[in-house]
């Protein structure tokens, strides 16, 4: 199974936006870094990363750290970046056959989460890795996408839902009828997100969560959660001498 890596955005919340998001350094290493590695140990066959913003640039540095990590890597570009993560999605729809496993390049976590996704085989086209815990101190509760769950189904997800019960952690096992889906919702929108096609399918039945239990995961959107990433691996590196 392959993984889809969405890199194409600006990240102007991250060091004003001047460099290129996925290439910001955490704990010694590049965000897309820490991702393709996690991939890779989770058992993952490759991964597609979907490049926008300064695409060049990003595309020489994913294509050099798949060499690096002995893990293929092939680059899908999205010119119309600027829509939405939906459109760079959409994308990477030539690029995958079959499942896969969707993730961010700027959500850091533990390869146990991307392994667990790999290997559900829940009869859904979207199974969503959640965290249950509300309280935890490495959610932008401002910024986090929110989900209510019932029975292990996703009912409503959204930044700004006005109940929940877990924390969408960015991370998926897809099946291509997302790709249809997205296509679908998105048509004569300016605007496609991939919580769009949650929603969508979710309406249907065929969107399903996946609880992370104590695992690693966070965001790292803005200065303040690239503290907390710098601070959380340091304590992993300790926790592991």
């Amino acid at each position: 199974m392959k993984a889809v890596v969405v890199a194409a955005g600006r990240g102007s919340r991250l060091r004003g936006g001047r460099g290129v998001k996925p290439l910001t350094m955490v704990a010694g290493r590049t965000l897309l870094d820490h991702v393709l590695s996690a991939l890779k140990e989770a058992g993952l066959a490759g991964a597609v990363v979907v490049a926008g913003y300064r695409a060049q640039e990003l595309e020489a540095h994913a294509e050099a750290l798949g060499a690096r990590l002995s893990f293929p890597v092939t680059v899908a570009v999205n010119a119309d970046w600027e829509r939405g993560n939906g459109s760079s999605l959409l994308a990477a729809a030539g690029a995958v056959e079959g499942p896969f496993i969707l993730t961010m390049s700027d959500h850091l976590f533990d390869p146990a989460i991307a392994a667990m996704l790999s290997a559900c085989d829940a009869a859904a086209d979207i199974v969503l890795a959640v965290d249950e815990r509300l309280d935890n101190p490495l959610v932008d509760l401002d910024d986090v996408t929110k989900v209510y769950a019932e029975a292990g189904r996703i009912i409503e997800i959204g930044k700004t839902i006005g109940r929940w019960n877990a924390f969408d952690t960015g991370l998926f096992r897809m099946t291509p009828a997302v790709f249809d889906v997205l296509s679908s919702v998105g048509a004569g929108r300016a605007e496609l997100g991939i919580s769009d096609a949650v929603r969508a399918l979710a309406g249907r039945g065929r969107a399903r969560v996946a609880p992370i239990g104590e695992r690693f995961w966070i965001d790292v959107d803005n200065e303040t959660m690239l503290d907390l990433a710098e601070s959380a691996l340091a304590g992993t590196r300790a926790n592991c001498a």
